[in-house]
């Protein structure tokens, strides 16, 4: 795989990033179910919570939310 993006430096680069998910802020926290690969949680700067069921094809925001912007939780 590096050989080929090496010898293709072109093709590395061509390719542009689409948002996708839902909105609130950048991404902080991003956390899988270890019982379900499917659902996913995500958290983000603006202290949105958000909750995915089909491994993050769709969002559903929960409420609501973590009061304090600019903080994240990590699991001890």
């Amino acid at each position: 795989m590096a050989v080929a993006v090496l010898a293709c430096p072109t093709l590395a680069t061509a390719q542009t990033w689409v948002p996708v998910g839902p909105p609130g802020g950048d991404v902080r926290s991003l956390a899988a179910d270890p019982r379900d690969p499917h659902r996913i949680y995500l958290g983000t700067s603006e202290g949105l919570l958000y909750r995915s069921e089909d491994a993050g094809a769709h969002w559903r925001r929960l409420s609501p939310g973590f009061p304090l912007r600019g903080h994240s939780l990590d699991q001890i």
